[in-house]
């Protein structure tokens, strides 16, 4: 840790398996913005949930799965966004409620779930 912050909250990009993997979980000197956990990439099916950090929102909940498709961010349609774009709509005030619709990797059916955005105080 470097002045206090996770790397895991830090907002990065790096490459993994071939693919933009993006953490939707916190802004580097944004401290007003958190996520709610997770890290995302573009695949062929859209962008799928790349990780879950284990003291996350989503974590905690147990709600979503790594290898899940996120179709909608707050009913923003996400088929045409980026990694980095989805990434920056799960982030927002310590908080507030995020709408997400996601479905499992190769299914039709979406199912929506509500996650509260927070910030790790340790």
């Amino acid at each position: 840790m470097a002045n206090g912050v996770g790397e895991g909250e830090q907002q990065a990009q790096q490459v993994r398996a071939g693919r933009e993997e993006v953490y939707g979980s916190h802004t580097q000197g944004r401290d007003d913005l958190c996520g709610v956990g997770i890290s995302v990439a573009h695949e062929e099916q859209g962008i799928c949930i790349a990780s879950i950090y284990p003291c996350g929102a989503a974590a905690y909940s147990g709600q979503l799965a790594v290898g899940d498709i996120v179709n909608a961010v707050d009913e923003i349609d996400t088929s045409s966004l980026t990694a980095s774009e989805v990434a920056s709509l799960l982030l927002g005030t310590h908080g507030t409620l995020v709408r997400l619709s996601v479905s499992e990797k190769g299914a039709h059916l979406s199912r929506v779930v509500w996650m509260m955005r927070f910030q790790r105080s340790w």
